[in-house]
């Protein structure tokens, strides 16, 4: 664990107590389910009552005031017990939380044309912000963790601001939190910290982005102020969220957070497609985080300003956002935890799969039910169940048949590797002695992987000896009774040395065998075992492309050298041991 400085002490003192604060405020509405009515007012003066604008929040799922029975001009006179006189748009989303409780109505007196009349209004349940807060919880920890764990540097704090400005402003998307709190106390941090910390967020984000992950920003002042042109129409709309216009500032606000969002993808793939391979494999985890979280919240979005009606799927769109503060870390510190490429492709295949089913289910299967259903004898509504059900189990075989195509066309050098490994593990079988299987595994291994430097020492007894070097430095003579020989004797699958996005495997290895590590640079060892005896093993250095020895690239080189162990079971052990030597 890194030491965090003293500006990284100061980074987590000072938010961090706040988010704590409004975090438990967030737990503590959803625990005693307090809901909230967000509904346009207009107030004359403080002796007068507050009238209806007509607006309200994009948060309903349906018009509240038409569930109610209220009309725009309605003069709002009590919610429960409590009196309206000079009240606000915010003082009515706290008087409502103080009433509603676990119900989804709250009693509300009005007064139309002279008269009084009582309704009963709907609120937003405390659910509906649910998953903010868990977004809020999953981003503060993922920004203190990595603060804490991860080398300080300008990536890393960038991830901080964002991920706290992101968890602040979650934790406060329900106003009425605030109602635990002194009214001015209430109105500053539930509504002003939200809307201060949503308007820096966009910015933040792209700051981190460009930084990500070699700490390095592209020349120019353009870079350094264009995102910050998302924070003022942001914290506009957000802040007409919060008064009369609210279905103005809802409507905005959807509108910037979706271009921002299209923005930020645009810019995390025009970045990975610039990048070193090293740093593309680095940014995968980052962008199978950015897809997965902020596509949702995009379609969601969008959705949501081509249908003011369906704005409340805004909030289940948010609900995949904790995958991007996950991704980032696993980017972070162990980016080559598993092969990601491979994830991507399974993800892009049984989505596109999905999609076309999806697609197919809407457009085809109403006709096709209504067409088959005098033919079968089925009803069509029955039809239609069952012609849904058989696309959704036709997912999995079809993903299966597709799979292959997209890793082809999306994974070329991937796709390439593979069919290269299945083409070369039959010429082994055309050697004709031990020492040309080892050389032919050499060959192949440094033709496919191209690192910096390649070895296959074989066992000669008493040590191993090089019969195969693609290094220009002097080939090493290893003891068999050597660290690094009895370590692989106990293997059979390789070790890997290298620390880029992973664990280095745990082995002892003693200076000569460091020795030999440093003059071919090795990171993998790969052991050739004939049977219960370690009969080679392979050193291989970095790839010259700069990118890291992946799961999969592990796999093919297990796949090798178990096929280099098959054929040397042809040879007696006297040849093998007199080529050895």
């Amino acid at each position: 664990m890194s030491r965090p400085s003293t500006f990284d002490k100061f980074m987590i003192w000072i938010p961090v107590p706040f988010w704590i604060l409004f975090f438990a405020l967030a737990v503590a509405m959803q625990l005693e389910g307090r809901g909230t009515a967000l509904v346009g007012l207009e107030v004359q003066d403080r002796d007068a009552y507050p009238v209806l604008t007509g607006h309200y929040s994009a948060q309903y799922a349906s018009d509240p005031l038409e569930a109610a029975g209220l009309q725009v001009g309605d003069r709002l006179l009590s919610v429960g017990a409590s009196d309206l006189r000079g009240v606000g748009t915010y003082d009515v989303f706290v008087r409502v939380a103080l009433v509603s409780g676990r119900d989804a109505t709250v009693p509300l007196v009005y007064e139309r044309n002279g008269l009084r009349r009582t309704t009963f209004l709907p609120v937003i349940p405390a659910a509906t912000h649910r998953a903010m807060v868990v977004n809020s919880l999953v981003l503060a920890v993922s920004a203190v963790l990595l603060l804490l764990l991860a080398r300080p540097s300008p990536t890393i704090r960038a991830f901080y601001g964002m991920a706290m400005s992101m968890a602040l402003a979650c934790a406060t998307q329900n106003p009425a939190a605030g109602f635990y709190l002194p009214y001015t106390v209430g109105l500053l941090g539930t509504v002003g910290v939200g809307v201060a910390c949503f308007a820096v967020f966009g910015p933040l984000m792209v700051r981190f982005l460009l930084l990500f992950p070699d700490d390095r920003v592209p020349e120019g002042a353009w870079y350094r102020w264009w995102p910050w042109l998302l924070s003022v129409p942001q914290a506009a709309f957000l802040g007409l969220s919060y008064t009369r216009w609210i279905s103005l500032g809802d409507v905005g606000g959807l509108t910037v957070g979706a271009v921002g969002t299209c923005i930020f993808l645009a810019t995390a793939t025009y970045k990975y497609r610039r990048s070193a391979p090293l740093v593309r494999r680095q940014m995968r985890w980052a962008l199978l985080g950015a897809y997965g979280a902020m596509l949702p919240i995009a379609v969601a979005e969008a959705v949501a300003v081509l249908e003011p009606r369906l704005s409340w799927v805004t909030y289940l769109g948010f609900g995949a956002f904790v995958f991007l503060p996950l991704s980032i870390v696993v980017s972070v510190t162990r980016f080559n935890l598993f092969d990601i490429d491979r994830i991507l492709s399974e993800l892009a295949s049984l989505n596109a799969v999905a999609l076309g089913m999806g697609a197919a289910g809407v457009l085809l299967v109403p006709s096709v039910a209504e067409t088959l259903s005098g033919t079968v004898g089925m009803d069509p509504a029955t039809l239609r169940w069952v012609l849904s059900v058989a696309l959704v189990l036709a997912v999995i075989p079809i993903h299966r048949i597709v799979h292959p195509k997209v890793e082809q066309l999306v994974f070329t050098a991937r796709w390439d590797l593979e069919q290269r490994v299945a083409d070369a593990i039959p010429g082994l079988a055309e050697c004709r002695d031990a020492g040309a299987v080892l050389r032919c595994v050499g060959e192949t291994v440094n033709e496919l992987m191209r690192p910096e430097g390649c070895a296959v020492h074989a066992n000669a007894g008493e040590r191993f000896t090089p019969v195969f070097v693609s290094h220009p430095a002097e080939p090493s003579v290893l003891e068999a009774t050597g660290p690094l020989a009895r370590a692989m004797a106990q293997r059979r699958v390789p070790l890997h040395l290298g620390t880029l996005g992973r664990r280095s495997d745990d082995a002892t290895l003693a200076p000569a065998d460091r020795d030999v590590a440093a003059r071919l640079i090795s990171q993998v060892v790969v052991p050739v075992r004939r049977d219960a005896t370690l009969s080679a093993f392979v050193c291989l250095g970095p790839k010259h492309s700069g990118d890291v020895y992946t799961t999969t690239d592990l796999s093919h080189l297990t796949a090798i050298a178990e096929a280099a162990a098959r054929e040397l079971r042809r040879f007696e052990p006297e040849e093998f041991v007199q080529v050895a030597s």
